[in-house]
């Protein structure tokens, strides 16, 4: 049996499950390191999550890769520039050395201030000669 409404009701919208994808990027055929770039802005305060997969698709060079996550932390309302691939990132991930082909992952749980700009950058550290790099970016809101 079906439910019964009141004239001028409606039935109540279900809310999105958890987590919402908020935005993907991908970078393919690079040769430098990337200046910030905003991936999307936080419309609501809240913890999202930045999940990043670094490629070497050309290898050659005795440089390594770190890719980083920018934003405004809710609490502080300060910057905050945290390395997802690279040596600083929580839990350890390696940068991405960039001698052979090769990828690794890396995650980071962050909680952003509302109306804020989430940006990425990366860096290159060595002589780069030949090597080519790629990353995907996945970025989720993680509650309402």
């Amino acid at each position: 049996m079906g439910r019964f409404l009141l004239p001028g009701t409606r039935e109540p919208e279900t809310p999105e499950p958890l987590p919402v994808m908020q935005t993907t990027v991908e970078r393919t055929g690079l040769t430098a390191a990337v200046a910030p770039v905003t991936i999307f802005t936080a419309g609501r305060a809240g913890f999202y999550r930045a999940t990043i997969v670094a490629f070497c698709t050309t290898g050659g060079d005795a440089i390594t890769l770190t890719v980083n996550i920018i934003h405004t932390d809710r609490t502080s309302g300060s910057s905050v520039t945290r390395p997802v691939i690279g040596t600083a990132s929580d839990p350890a991930v390696a940068a991405l050395s960039m001698s052979a082909t090769g990828r690794t992952s890396g995650t980071y749980t962050f909680e952003a201030a509302a109306n804020t700009n989430v940006q990425y950058s990366s860096t290159l550290s060595g002589a780069r000669a030949a090597s080519v790099h790629a990353y995907k970016i996945f970025i989720e809101r993680l509650e309402d």
